[in-house]
């Protein structure tokens, strides 16, 4: 038998729409992947236990488990709104060779003004 790294998996990237397309790294938005983070100990994930009443920040850093159990994926961002104003959440799901093809290749295509908008218009 052979034991090698694995370097290719799945990803998810979640960045606000309408933000400034500049600096890519600058709008990631923090993953959570651990649905215990997100519903606590309700186990039918219909009510988000561990998301009512937490900030952002915490959940944002809250110990994950990240092995051994189906994954979710939510991006985190804490905005105040206006009455009538609202924000776009994009959230991209994929699979990669290396971390370095997401970071060096996907996303700043992904993250770019023009490829949301052909894709959402493809849509």
């Amino acid at each position: 038998a052979q034991v090698q790294m694995i370097t290719e998996g799945g990803y998810v990237l979640g960045f606000e729409a309408n933000g400034d397309y500049s600096d890519f790294e600058k709008r990631m938005l923090p993953i959570v992947v651990d649905p215990d983070v997100i519903f606590g100990s309700d186990t039918t994930l219909r009510v988000p236990k561990g998301f009512v009443g937490s900030s952002v920040d915490a959940l944002a850093a809250a110990d994950e488990v990240k092995v051994s159990k189906t994954p979710c994926a939510f991006a985190l961002a804490k905005k105040s709104l206006a009455a009538g104003e609202g924000v776009t959440i994009v959230s991209v799901y994929g699979h990669a060779k290396s971390v370095e093809q997401i970071t060096e290749d996907i996303a700043p295509k992904i993250m770019s003004e023009l490829y949301i908008t052909k894709k959402y218009n493809e849509a």
